[in-house]
């Protein structure tokens, strides 16, 4: 087996963890596993990752990595929270002058600020890519969301309030006139994103990053996760998910539905729209009318890459694959359509020193 050393840069554990999960399964690897973002002592006691740090906060992000890189002979970098993709980006040469492959979705900061920015990806998707999206508007004060929830049709139509900028929390706040909050609280209580407008209003801070309103027409979100290279789309998985979280549900279930054929349709042309490589995920809305519309475009991987895993694509390992050159450009994947993953919470336990996890 080829040895290969890898570093997984994120500020999410448990995406670190899942990330860490798939790639000890490598059939083709002897992978050394390296973890940059967070610092958890329980990682590196049930898996075997290095979890390395900045020796000084002082210093800038890039030099820290490609000092980390020569120090630990990296071959691979797989960013998977998007406040590094950025940076790396602009600093793609860097790396590969030290023999580091980046895994990024695209290498033009350009493209990858537009999949960053909701707004400007909801404009060249319809404009550029031709692709359905919903009705919304930039919030930009405070003075704005009167009008702004008017003109989305509020109080007929629920409007979704989200940040405008990837990597941010997606949801903030659902506003519903149709519904009584009351009694969705006292005997439904559901979670804390529903809200009326004048309490949303209210819970606004004075000076607030910009955020997007959204027309909340949305009978059914899917997931959607591709295997891709230079536009050319490999593997494609979907799967139902919570419109108003953006966490992986307890219960997922791989689905091929009547709406697969929209939803692939959708996820090819944004691939091969913005040149696409290694992996990228997407959120697709179907609408009270039976539409799918694009909703958001995730540029890294996420903690579903273990349901992926076992749904029959292995994505970090491929995605090495895609870095080393030695990926097989026939790749057919046999997806395990139908597969149910329900993620059960094991306590992890430390006292004076000793670390353990609970059984089921």
């Amino acid at each position: 087996m080829k040895s290969v050393r890898v570093l997984i840069l994120s500020s999410v554990e448990s995406t670190m963890i899942q990330i860490a999960r798939t790639l000890e399964k490598s059939t083709k690897y002897d992978i050394t596993l390296f973890g940059f973002g967070v610092e958890n002592e329980f990682i590196k006691r049930f898996y075997n990752i290095t979890l390395l740090k900045k020796q000084s906060s002082e210093r800038d992000l890039i030099s820290a990595l490609l000092e980390l890189c020569e120090k630990n002979k990296i071959d691979v970098i797989i960013p998977a929270s998007s406040k590094f993709l950025d940076p790396l980006c602009e600093n793609l040469e860097k790396f590969r002058n030290i023999s580091v492959e980046l895994i990024l979705p695209v290498t033009d900061p350009t493209l990858l600020e537009i999949l960053f920015h909701r707004p400007t990806l909801f404009e060249y998707s319809k404009n550029v890519l031709s692709l359905p999206i919903p009705k919304y508007k930039l919030v930009q004060n405070r003075k704005m969301i009167q009008e702004v929830t008017k003109d989305l049709g509020y109080p007929g139509n629920p409007v979704l309030f989200s940040h405008s900028r990837n990597g941010q929390d997606k949801n903030i706040r659902l506003v519903d006139g149709s519904s009584d909050i009351k009694k969705l609280y006292f005997d439904e209580k559901p979670d804390a994103v529903y809200s009326t407008l004048h309490q949303f209003i209210s819970d606004l801070d004075d000076s607030f990053s910009e955020i997007i309103a959204i027309e909340f027409d949305c009978i059914i979100e899917y997931n959607v996760e591709v295997l891709c290279r230079k536009g050319v789309t490999f593997a494609l998985l979907v799967y139902p998910s919570n419109p108003l979280s953006n966490k992986l549900n307890t219960h997922a279930v791989l689905t091929k539905d009547q709406h697969f054929p929209a939803i692939e349709k959708i996820a090819k042309r944004v691939v091969e729209g913005f040149g696409i490589s290694y992996s990228v995920g997407m959120r697709i809305w179907i609408d009270s009318n039976g539409n799918a519309k694009l909703i958001d475009v995730v540029p890294n991987l996420r903690d579903d890459v273990i349901l992926c895993l076992h749904g029959g694509v292995n994505f970090p390992e491929l995605m090495i694959d895609m870095a080393l050159q030695e990926f097989d450009y026939d790749y057919s994947p046999k997806i395990k359509w139908g597969l149910q993953m329900q993620q059960v919470w094991l306590e992890l336990l430390n006292h004076e020193g000793e670390v353990w996890k609970t059984d089921l």
